[in-house]
């Protein structure tokens, strides 16, 4: 998990703002499936896929990712926490070809 790192995250954990811890821990705690309506929730506030999970349109799109991602050899959570190991040595992407390292907290 890559987000231990990010000043604006760990801003969100340590701030005793109820927004901001209330958005800290729905990413940690993030649900198996996200699906957001973009165009009236540009914040992804609402997982349509937690709100309405049994309509028929959300369980049909659901199949039909998980059947994606099998197809992709696409492991959900244990791809995502693989990722950086997949990366190169060196990062072209960033400013001096690797990550700056941040301590965790």
């Amino acid at each position: 998990m890559v987000t231990y790192r990010d000043p604006v995250f760990a801003s969100w954990k340590a701030t005793k703002s109820d927004f901001a811890q209330s958005r800290a821990n729905s990413y940690i705690r993030r649900a198996p499936e996200e699906l957001y309506d973009l165009a009236s929730d540009p914040w992804c506030l609402t997982n349509l896929a937690t709100v309405s999970p049994q309509s028929a349109a959300i369980a049909k799109l659901s199949s039909q990712m998980d059947a994606w991602m099998k197809q992709q050899g696409d492991f959900g959570d244990a791809t995502e926490r693989a990722a950086e190991s997949r990366q190169p040595k060196r990062k072209p992407w960033t400013r001096n070809g690797e990550y700056a390292r941040q301590p965790m907290k």
